[in-house]
């Protein structure tokens, strides 16, 4: 599935499905050879507006992670979790629940250790 959502997506998101997936194969096989030989379904193309999936500049993630690591330090007991720090995807917000988790578990032995 090729989602189109970065700003400059703009000037293909009118294109044809067809169009957008053969250009995205080209693209991919110049990394992973035989690209479009490995593509087992019909791909499909998933169009956003322009903006509907956050973007954010270079240095965002550092800042963030920079962010939540000072919350570490300075404020015990305050966690954060969710997809809006690093884009707006599945795997960002399980990252950061995959982080919560572990920072509960630690704040809960740390708990149990002062007795």
């Amino acid at each position: 599935q090729a989602w189109i959502v970065h700003p400059h997506a703009k000037k293909i998101q009118h294109e044809s499905d067809k169009t957008i997936v053969s250009r995205t194969q080209a693209e991919l096989g110049l990394y992973i050879p035989n690209f479009a030989s490995l593509v087992e379904a019909p791909p499909v193309v998933t169009r956003h507006e322009v903006g509907a999936i956050p973007q954010a500049g270079v240095g965002h993630n550092q800042k963030a992670l920079d962010f939540l690591r000072s919350i570490k330090t300075k404020r015990r007991g305050i966690s954060f979790c969710g997809d809006y720090f690093s884009g707006g995807y599945m795997e960002c917000a399980l990252w950061s629940v995959d982080q919560l988790v572990q920072d509960l578990e630690d704040q809960l032995q740390d708990s149990a250790k002062r007795g």
